[in-house]
């Protein structure tokens, strides 16, 4: 059996850390940035994302009586407006 030394071959592919971090999202969202302690600024509130979300982009979609907030093709919540 070999050893990982043995078969290891780096790769050719340059790491970028920050690659992952900048998600686009279709026309029509708002993207906000997540701070480093998991919260959005969103129209002079901070509203809590949550700390996974550290450092990523999340998008916000206007609903009819709602806002929705997603990280990439997944929606997390939404936010009633009338809390504000």
């Amino acid at each position: 059996m070999k050893t990982t030394e043995q078969i290891y071959v780096k790769s050719e592919k340059i790491f970028d850390p920050n690659a992952d971090l900048l998600i686009s999202y279709p026309f029509g969202f708002k993207q906000r940035h997540v701070n480093n302690k998991g919260y959005i600024n969103w129209n002079g509130h901070l509203i809590m994302v949550g700390n996974p979300f550290n450092g990523f982009n999340v998008g916000i979609k206007k609903e009819i009586d709602s806002v929705s907030i997603w990280f990439g093709n997944n929606k997390l919540s939404y936010l009633d407006q009338n809390l504000f």
